[in-house]
């Protein structure tokens, strides 16, 4: 086979054009890129199911709704909070000369 005669800076629609030049030129019987049926290499490995999405979708947050009320009564109510919001108004009472306790 020759060497290639075209430079590398020619588009490649060139090559393609001249590739196809010479086949008919040697003789060679081969049908052209655009009349040949493009075979799919790789399927998609798993089929995209949107119905099905959808649905797990909205039960995943049905299920984080029902359960988000007993979690924020859960944390906003904790003995934690209580015992902080009295330690914070003793010491706010102690800070501004209040004895709260001193009748």
């Amino acid at each position: 086979m020759a060497t290639w005669p075209i430079s590398r800076h020619v588009s490649r629609a060139v090559r393609v054009i001249c590739f196809w030049q010479r086949r008919r030129r040697d003789g060679v019987k081969l049908r052209h890129p655009s009349s040949l049926k493009i075979k799919r290499t790789k399927k998609m490995p798993h089929r995209t199911r949107p119905m099905t999405a959808l649905l797990l979708f909205t039960g995943l947050n049905a299920i984080l709704v029902s359960t988000i009320s007993p979690v924020y009564d859960f944390v906003c109510f904790l003995p934690y909070w209580e015992r902080r919001r009295e330690r914070r108004r003793l010491e706010l009472d102690a800070s501004r000369g209040k004895g709260s306790n001193l009748t």
